[in-house]
């Protein structure tokens, strides 16, 4: 607040100003973004700006996948949950990242709450992480983000996941923050098998209807189909409702572009995927 007083003296104007104090408060939703601190390798974790040794503090993270997955079946996807916990604390961060054995991202995160999380890229990887709003804890003691994970629409062999978490005083200060990081690995579902070894599901184009046509020597009838675009996203899910063995993907009638897709055949515990061209 500023007050203003003047003084009209001959000529001459004289401007007083004083200024009260103004004391220095820790406002909401002001935590810096951060970059793919993860712990994945090549990366640092959160220790890198906060220092300490992660997981020596009194707190904990935890990280729910699909209610404990250990394994994945490719193209599906699954609801996740970050919880960093630390008694008498309202400020907490965390990053995570998703990679196959050759360090490089896999799968897609999915943002459902654009408020309190985000998803971004770096350096050619894909990460996701808390906002600055979504860094305040609603009450004392933990804070909890809710997000998805799409599976790779092939198999990728392992997937380990790399989390590496903040719990902080708020003093704007470095020292005295503690630091928790894990890992979760997923391996390809049992039953899930690569499509190039089955010969049960035949796939054929028909440039000129514009169409795939998908065979199967058993009835639909029992098979769940989902159609995925190149960059992972499920477009259509198909249910057969009556017993057959050809199923017809048309361009126009899907309201489809151009392009390659993914078509995923689940037939009990086991998973085929097969790739399909529309011309």
């Amino acid at each position: 607040m500023r007050n203003t007083m003047l003084l009209l003296v001959g000529l001459s104007i004289v401007v007083l100003i004083t200024t009260s104090s103004v004391s220095d408060v820790n406002d909401l939703c002001d935590s810096p973004l951060v970059g793919g601190h993860s712990g994945a390798p090549g990366s640092p974790g959160c220790e890198y700006c906060h220092g300490g040794t992660p997981n020596t503090g009194t707190g904990n993270v935890t990280f729910d996948l699909g209610n404990g997955i250990t394994q994945y079946v490719p193209g599906e996807i699954y609801d996740a949950t970050v919880t960093v916990s630390q008694a008498d604390l309202d400020k907490y961060g965390f990053v995570i990242t998703a990679r196959k054995s050759t360090n490089a991202s896999v799968g897609d995160f999915i943002l459902i709450d654009s408020i309190n999380t985000r998803k971004f890229t770096e350096a050619g990887k894909k990460y996701f992480g808390h906002t600055p709003c979504g860094a305040d804890a609603l009450a004392e003691g933990s804070r909890t983000w809710n997000f998805q994970w799409t599976a790779p629409a092939i198999d990728e062999g392992v997937v380990t996941f790399y989390l590496s978490s903040l719990a902080a005083n708020h003093d704007h200060d470095l020292t005295g923050d503690q630091v928790y990081a894990l890992t979760k690995t997923l391996d390809i579902a049992t039953g899930t098998v690569n499509s190039t070894k089955i010969e049960d599901v035949k796939v054929f184009s028909n440039p000129e209807q514009d169409e795939a046509i998908i065979l199967l020597s058993n009835d639909w009838i029992n098979a769940n189909l989902t159609l995925i675009s190149a960059d992972g996203r499920n477009i259509h899910i198909i249910s057969p409702s009556t017993p057959s063995n050809r199923i017809s993907i048309r361009k126009n009638d899907w309201n489809l572009s151009e392009g390659i897709y993914l078509i995923k055949v689940q037939l009990a515990e086991q998973v085929v995927i097969k790739q399909i061209i529309l011309l």
